[in-house]
């Protein structure tokens, strides 16, 4: 449940952002939308790798490195884009 409101919480941010860009700054509508439709699929990518490393480790009782790398390569492209 709290990654499913990250999820939301990240896909808001977003788009709050790009209707900011549009009104305040005066940016293009369709540079708002592909900022916005690329930080939702950032947003979900994140939200299912963490998701499949959760379900990893209650199986087995630890973090396989590949999807440690998956999360931190979700990690940075929240925090990049």
């Amino acid at each position: 449940m709290r990654r499913f409101k990250r999820f939301v919480s990240d896909v808001v941010d977003t788009v709050m952002a790009g209707v900011m860009m549009v009104l305040l700054l005066g940016g293009s509508a369709v540079a708002a939308v592909v900022m916005i439709v690329l930080g939702v699929i950032g947003a979900a990518a994140s939200a299912v790798v963490w998701a499949a490393a959760e379900l990893w480790r209650g199986v087995t009782g630890h973090l396989p490195g590949v999807l440690l790398a998956l999360a931190v390569w979700a990690l940075l492209w929240e925090v990049l884009q």
